[in-house]
């Protein structure tokens, strides 16, 4: 989320930084990039001024170095962190603003270019990711729905877990076409069989 080359201006006591400003459109991330780091609910690396509507990547170093968690504390410094700190219901009003907004539009772009869905340590859990899987599965034609690999560690979320949040119901049948879970763990994932068959 954070830009390559555009900077913002950042108030830092009587001193003045240019840091990374964020991305504001999803033409700014570039398209030649196999990866992509969204953080759908922000991050404590992500600062906004409401005054001055400046949207800013600080790293932890610069954080750290020029005091502003303690700034914030003493009530010294108008900037805020930007996350989502908010129960399922209130999550999703939320998720409806800048910059998550972004964040979520990129990521349903990016689920409906992909053919191969690789999902690790998630637990199917928040409403407004399924959602957004949900309706990118839906939209996909059965001849062309997405194979997805769900690596986890144990018994949860289960099979049926997965498939409800991706809208597939009993009468849909077997998943197995599209669907594997892997259930022992990450990093046991390279060297597996359910590896080999969905990266080939």
């Amino acid at each position: 989320m954070g830009h390559g080359y555009r900077k913002v201006r950042v108030s830092v006591g009587s001193a003045t930084y240019e840091v990374p400003a964020l991305r504001r459109a999803a033409s700014d991330f570039p398209s030649d990039r196999r990866v992509q780091l969204l953080h759908l609910h922000g991050s404590l690396s992500f600062w906004a001024d409401p005054n001055t509507n400046v949207y800013a990547k600080l790293d932890t170093g610069f954080l750290e170095t020029y005091g502003l968690w303690k700034a914030v504390r003493d009530g010294e410094l108008d900037e805020r962190p930007v996350v989502v700190l908010a129960n399922q219901r209130d999550k999703s009003d939320h998720v409806k603003q800048y910059p998550f907004s972004l964040a979520y539009q990129v990521f349903e772009e990016r689920l409906a270019q992909a053919n191969y869905w690789l999902i690790i340590g998630y637990s199917f859990r928040d409403s407004c990711v399924n959602e957004r899987l949900r309706a990118t599965f839906a939209d996909r034609e059965a001849s062309g729905k997405p194979r997805v690999l769900v690596a986890t560690y144990g018994a949860s979320p289960t099979t049926r877990d997965v498939e409800r949040a991706m809208g597939w119901g009993a009468e849909d049948g077997d998943s197995s076409d599209w669907l594997t879970v892997f259930r022992d763990g990450a990093d046991a994932l390279r060297e597996s069989s359910a590896w080999t068959a969905f990266s080939s």
